[in-house]
């Protein structure tokens, strides 16, 4: 019989972002990272994948709170941990 181990680390709750336009990614980001720092949060990870045409954007966060202040601030789309993987 296999034994199956639960992971200790709590799941993430993840914020999609979409950014229409590339030459608009800098500024989007430092937006991004004076509202993180003023509020003293610190997301888990963060990646972003080119699409053809907009870039997409995936923040993940310890707290069920913070996640949702965020997408609430940058109009971002939260989901599942699984569904994002």
């Amino acid at each position: 019989m296999k034994a199956v181990q639960a992971s200790l680390e709590p799941a993430p709750f993840p914020v999609e972002l979409t950014v229409l336009e590339e030459d608009a990614l800098a500024e989007r980001l430092a937006t991004i990272k004076l509202w993180l720092d003023r509020r003293g949060f610190e997301p888990l990870t963060f990646r972003y994948e080119f699409g053809d045409t907009a870039i997409r954007l995936r923040i993940d966060f310890n707290r069920e709170a913070e996640a949702s202040a965020f997408a609430a601030e940058f109009h971002g789309q939260r989901h599942s941990a699984s569904r994002c993987r």
